[in-house]
């Protein structure tokens, strides 16, 4: 279903087929606001996210558009467990500061406000000395791309922390400011760290009892199989030829009167007799077309936790890392 297909219909609908009134920029802002009411609405988009666990490390950042966990599961110890839903309430703080006792992760909760992670790497080079302006710096073992002045920067070994000052060589090389708070607040070759984001923007996943362990390989073994919001759709998208919509074929009558509501709210006003038509119409293609949404949904979840054991029981750790490896695409 294509973007410029559904604004071209709604402009039909509402008897201005060359956009006298409804101009691209308005109907862009009308088809993002109903593909936004549809999607978070239905929860028919569905993403798999994957995380490295890191040995101690309770919380792990979900993506922006993250609306809620269907399944949530890790890789521990080359064994298949798929974690508890648990309400913390007032015990969150007592579950970050638990004692690691060894044993094996075994629920998780959603959690408030987390800082965007941005990368998880490891230091490769660290020179002796600072450079010629008295900044101290260290290489990393992969491009850091995301990264930019002022995220915070975590060294996960020694768990001391610090700010990122600029990246230089492909952003492979990292200036920081002093760390503190850690065991010996140093950067050395072999130390693992993470950067984030400065502000808190983003929700957190808990899981108890933290790690023990981190991933002995890098393998990416904490899954989180999730519902999540639209992408925004721009002009660009569409002057570009890339502005397929990611929504279920079911709904398209149901985004056009969506739509074509929005436009008539904005043109007539509530009151007006073709705003409410629309309406009525929008609720009425809904109601018809989730229900088949659903049963997809709900047998494509019980496929994904499906092939996640199956491929777990016939493999090695790296074998369950990504969608493709279980013959499932995300939903």
């Amino acid at each position: 279903m294509r973007a410029s297909t559904v604004i071209n219909h709604v402009r039909a609908l509402l008897g201005d087929p060359h956009g006298d009134y409804h101009t691209d920029q308005i109907m862009l802002m009308h088809l993002n606001a109903a593909l936004t009411d549809i999607c978070d609405r239905s929860r028919s988009l569905r993403v798999p996210i994957y995380h490295p666990l890191i040995a101690g490390q309770a919380a792990y950042g979900l993506p922006a558009s993250f609306l809620e966990a269907d399944i949530v599961g890790i890789i521990y110890r080359e064994h298949w467990r798929e974690l508890e839903f648990v309400d913390f309430g007032a015990t969150l703080p007592t579950v970050l500061d638990e004692v690691n006792t060894g044993l094996a992760p075994r629920c998780y909760t959603i959690w408030g406000q987390a800082r965007v992670e941005k990368h998880v790497a490891t230091v490769v080079e660290h020179p002796n000395v600072p450079d010629s302006t008295g900044r101290e710096s260290f290489f990393s073992s992969v491009p850091l791309v995301a990264a930019l002045p002022n995220d915070r920067l975590i060294n996960i070994t020694d768990n001391s922390e610090g700010r990122v000052v600029e990246l230089l060589a492909d952003a492979t090389q990292v200036i920081f400011s002093d760390l503190d708070g850690g065991d010996d607040n140093h950067m050395q070759v072999g130390d693992e760290f993470r950067i984030l984001s400065p502000e808190a923007s983003r929700k957190n996943l808990i899981i108890s009892p933290p790690p023990s362990e981190s991933d002995p390989v890098g393998t990416e073994s904490l899954f989180v199989y999730c519902s999540r919001s639209h992408v925004e759709i721009v002009q660009q998208d569409i002057d570009d030829e890339n502005d397929t919509l990611e929504i279920d074929p079911e709904f398209g009558s149901t985004l056009r009167h969506r739509i074509s509501y929005y436009a008539s709210l904005d043109e007539n006003g509530l009151d007006h007799p073709g705003t409410q038509g629309f309406d009525v119409k929008y609720e009425t293609d809904y109601a018809r077309a989730i229900v088949p949404v659903r049963r997809r949904i709900r047998q494509f979840v019980s496929s994904w936790r499906t092939g996640v054991r199956r491929n777990r029981a016939s493999g090695g750790v790296a074998t369950v890392s990504r969608a493709a490896d279980w013959n499932l695409r995300p939903y």
